[in-house]
Order: structure tokens, then C-alpha cells, then sequence
């Protein structure tokens, strides 16, 4: 006779720490691959109001005139890549939810440093 494998059963996490806890602390592109586990993820994740449940205060501030810095996950600061190829004077208007509104020669411009 042949054995039976005994699968061991995981615990079940709540859905309010999933969506209140965990994937609010995801990536965007992490959360945009997440929408086909199932129905109730998709609808949580396309809610308008899912996306700005997020915790997180990132810190983006210009240590030059062309070069923006921000505070990760681990306390210390990196450089973040500049949208744009050449070097420019920039200046960082205001920020909102991780995007960045930012001025450069005469037009302005919203910024996802996350994407």
C-alpha cells in the first residue's frame, strides 16, 4: 500500500491584517500582480481608497540642486534616479502620497520615484 503524505495545515491570517497590515506596506507593482488571487483582493486593491492607506512617510529632500535623496526602509539615505537623463536644475514643489511634484526650467512635472 502506498503512503498518504500528511500536508500540514497552515494557519489562516485575517483579512484585516492582510489588508490593513501587510499590503498596504507592498510596492505598487507588487499590489498591481496581487489583484488576481482572488475577487476580494482585486476589489480592495482597485478600491481608490485602498491606495492611500498607506503608512508609510518616505523623506525626499534635495541635497543639491539636481540631486534628490530619500530615507528607506532601513534608515539610511539613497540616491534616487533622476527622471530625466541630463543633469538640470530641479526643484521639489511638494510631495502627496509618494508622488512628487517638481519644477525644471519652465515646466512642472509629478514624479512616482517608486515606479
Amino acid at each position: 500500500m502506498g503512503k498518504r503524505r500528511m500536508r500540514a495545515k497552515l494557519p489562516k491570517i485575517p483579512d484585516e491584517v492582510v489588508f490593513l497590515e501587510i499590503l498596504p506596506r507592498l510596492p505598487v507593482k507588487a499590489l498591481s500582480r496581487f489583484k488576481c488571487v482572488c475577487k476580494l483582493w482585486h476589489a480592495t486593491i482597485s478600491d481608490p481608497k485602498f491606495r492611500f492607506s498607506d503608512q508609510r512617510q518616505r523623506v525626499v529632500f534635495l541635497s543639491h540642486p539636481n540631486t534628490l535623496r530619500s530615507k528607506d526602509d532601513n534608515n539610511s539615505f539613497c540616491e534616487l534616479r533622476s527622471p530625466w537623463k541630463e543633469k538640470a536644475l530641479v526643484r521639489l514643489l511638494g510631495s502627496c502620497n509618494g508622488l512628487l511634484l517638481m519644477s525644471r526650467a519652465s515646466s512642472v512635472y509629478l514624479w512616482n520615484p517608486d515606479d
